[in-house]
Order: C-alpha cells, then sequence, then structure tokens
C-alpha cells in the first residue's frame, strides 16, 4: 500500500489523519477542536493545527476535557 504525500501547507485531513499526522491520539485533536480550532467541514491542514497550537500554548488535552465536562454538567 503507498502513501500519498501530505503536504502540510495545503493537504485537508480528518481528524484520524491530523492525529496521525501530529503523533497524537484522536482525543487530543477533539479536545483541541473544543478549545476553539477550527476544523470546518471536519478538514484541517497540520500548519493550521501547529499554528494553533503555537498559538494557544497553555492548551492540554486533559484541561479541555475538564471544561467539556463540566460544561455538559450544567
Amino acid at each position: 500500500m503507498t502513501s500519498t504525500p501530505v503536504d502540510p501547507a495545503i493537504t485537508l485531513l480528518n481528524q484520524k489523519q491530523l492525529a496521525a499526522a501530529l503523533g497524537v491520539p484522536a482525543t487530543y485533536v477533539s479536545a483541541m477542536k473544543f478549545s476553539g480550532f477550527p476544523m470546518p467541514g471536519g478538514r484541517a491542514t497540520v500548519q493550521e493545527a501547529l499554528e494553533w497550537r503555537k498559538a494557544n500554548p497553555n492548551f492540554t488535552a486533559s484541561s479541555a476535557r475538564k471544561a467539556k465536562a463540566t460544561f455538559s454538567s450544567q
């Protein structure tokens, strides 16, 4: 099976593909989305994700999950 090359600036990836490209679990990308990372149409580029993480240096997936749990229980 051959892999299609990924251009980090233009290749749109879904949540699972983006997680694999970043080397993180899909739940991490889900936490990013909950914390404001835009994925219109459920797609984003690696570059967009890296720029978002740079702009949000205090982001942690665990804090996002805690916030989501608090939000869901209200």
